[in-house]
């Protein structure tokens, strides 16, 4: 299997993934009430773990 192979795979599979209309979404466009306090502290928690 070559690198470009699987660079397609992966890249096919995110595409999969996109949503548009999802709580994520809606607070990511500024909906500061469309997820939990606790989603937003699992996101404020995973964002120190990627330093």
């Amino acid at each position: 299997m070559s690198q470009h192979t699987i660079q397609d795979a992966i890249a096919e599979f995110e595409r999969s993934l996109i949503t548009t209309n999802a709580p994520f979404d809606h607070w990511l466009m500024g909906g500061n009430n469309a997820i939990s306090a606790q989603a937003k502290q699992a996101i404020n928690y995973l964002k120190t773990m990627a330093v």
